[in-house]
């Protein structure tokens, strides 16, 4: 299924210079090099899974090669390298309370299951610290695609955050419960400090999960713009059997965000009902977490 052909915002945070470009079905990637290359634009790697090309163009032509590549009949889209910025997690000393855990009846839920450790779940997000007594136990081998590397130190403290919420080691007497006390967490690194990661990254870390035995992507970062580069990896993703959460912003508003809007991700299929309709997907991809 070919993604759609999302308009990119002139205005909106991007990466100065870069683009996402993909080929129509048929074209050939050398072919595809040449009619971007023959703008002046150079190849920074390629999203192999999802056949797409990050590359590098001048930027004062930005705009005008987007608009040419973009009517061109060999390419199936073209969009700016957006940058999306992370949800924060509270850090006021009422949060350890996790009202969370009451509020999704995760009490209920433990009667029947407490996770299981065949369903690792990957967390895009700043890393995770290797050392956390929570998380120590429980981290499996990522990536960190800022660095190029495999050293998914959490720099930031977010992801550690994150993958506490979801997993933490629980019944332990120490630290907090997380909902799911028995899955395994894969950290993907895709933004450090500076709270944003891009678009490109983004993609990369749901096709890396896909392919290195994830089962569940959790996604704590949003981004106002469409994107067919993303789209695409999450649809790689889902038909790979994974279910995919990302989180729809903290900005009070009905505006959709990214990638939580796009098609086969639990919070655009679930509307009103998520906890529930995450369930169902679950049993779909017949993930059992007893």
């Amino acid at each position: 299924m070919s993604s759609p052909r999302f308009i990119s915002a002139q205005n909106s945070p991007h990466v100065p210079g870069e683009l996402l470009i993909a080929p129509k079905a048929g074209v050939s990637e050398p072919d595809l090099e040449n009619q971007y290359k023959a703008h002046g634009g150079q190849k920074i790697k390629t999203l192999s899974q999802i056949k797409v090309h990050h590359i590098k163009i001048p930027e004062h032509a930005l705009e005008e090669v987007e608009a040419a590549l973009r009517n061109n009949p060999k390419i199936e889209f073209v969009e700016k390298n957006f940058i999306a910025h992370a949800n924060l997690v509270p850090n006021d000393p009422g949060y350890p309370s996790e009202w969370h855990l009451t509020q999704s009846s995760a009490p209920s839920g433990w009667d029947i299951t407490t996770g299981s450790s065949s369903v690792p779940i990957a967390v895009i997000d700043s890393g995770v610290d290797p050392y956390h007594p929570d998380l120590s136990g429980k981290l499996i081998a990522g990536y960190n695609f800022l660095a190029g590397n495999t050293d998914t130190h959490d720099g930031d403290g977010h992801g550690t955050a994150v993958a506490g919420t979801l997993a933490a080691a629980s019944n332990s007497g120490i630290g907090i419960a997380g909902v799911a006390w028995l899955n395994p967490i894969m950290p993907i690194v895709v933004w450090d400090t500076t709270h944003a990661g891009t678009y490109v990254n983004i993609a990369a870390a749901i096709s890396y999960a896909a392919d290195h035995g994830a089962k569940v992507i959790n996604i704590s970062l949003s981004g106002a713009n469409p994107s067919s580069t993303l789209q695409s990896a999450v649809n790689y993703a889902w038909n790979k059997g994974l279910v995919i959460a990302a989180a729809a912003g903290n900005y009070s508003t009905s505006s959709p965000y990214y990638p939580a809007a796009l098609t086969n991700v639990p919070s655009r299929i679930c509307n009103k009902r998520r906890i529930r309709c995450f369930r169902e997907l679950l049993k779909l991809r017949q993930l059992d977490l007893r």
